[in-house]
């Protein structure tokens, strides 16, 4: 194993394992290796996450390309890029640049960086870097490292963590279900009321439930 001078993952990528394979942000996955499409992975995870059973969508999200693809046909005309520079690093990205510039389509991007992406971006949120804020990636070695802080970020940067948890703050879960139901109407009706026994409301945010749940408050000083 090469030595490490830094914090950087040796794989070539920014914490491939630390922040995908692991917490489960790859377009089929769920946290530690599980599967979106294993019912009994998505009910492990809505119990890990206090969510209502039958709240995770069986159907596997869009990976990388078909957004892409998707975001140039028009079936996609919203996207939100964090610590990635899919305008820059894509092949042949000159047809998907054009793409991210037809006018019903709208790009958020949070980036420290005037990158390709953040010049295709209808709004720019600036990102913190990395030894200005608190984090944590993962090792080739699958060792997951910690960083502290070690400088204010400039101006109104804020970590990418932060920038999705304001995001959680502005969208209740009645508005939350009431998308669920557009996509399957004879289920969304039982998350509703599975919602309501766990002691949710319909005016609760997605913060009160995923980031302000009794367990969360559980960890905080008093």
């Amino acid at each position: 194993m090469p030595a490490r001078d830094g914090a950087f993952s040796l794989t070539g990528q920014p914490s491939a394992c630390g922040t995908a394979r692991e917490v489960g942000t790859f377009s089929h996955r769920l946290p530690a290796d599980m599967v979106v499409m294993n019912p009994k992975h998505r009910a492990i995870t809505e119990k890990i996450w206090k969510l209502p059973e039958g709240t995770l969508n069986p159907v596997m999200g869009s990976h990388f390309m078909k957004i892409m693809r998707d975001l140039e046909d028009g079936t996609i005309k919203w996207v939100w890029v964090q610590v990635n520079n899919p305008w820059q690093n894509a092949t042949n990205a000159n047809h998907w640049i054009t793409a991210a510039r037809e006018m019903d389509n709208f790009i958020v991007v949070s980036d420290a960086y005037p990158s390709i992406s953040a010049k295709v971006a209808d709004l720019i949120l600036p990102a913190a870097m990395i030894f200005e804020k608190w984090g944590a990636y993962g090792n080739a070695e699958r060792r997951t490292q910690h960083w502290r802080q070690q400088v204010t970020p400039i101006g109104k940067s804020m970590s990418d963590t932060w920038q999705t948890v304001e995001f959680a703050k502005r969208f209740t879960l009645a508005e939350v279900l009431e998308g669920m139901e557009d996509r399957r109407q004879d289920h969304a009706s039982e998350v509703v009321g599975k919602a309501h026994a766990l002691g949710y409301s319909s005016k609760d945010t997605l913060f009160d439930v995923l980031f302000a749940n009794k367990e969360a408050k559980a960890f905080c000083l008093a």
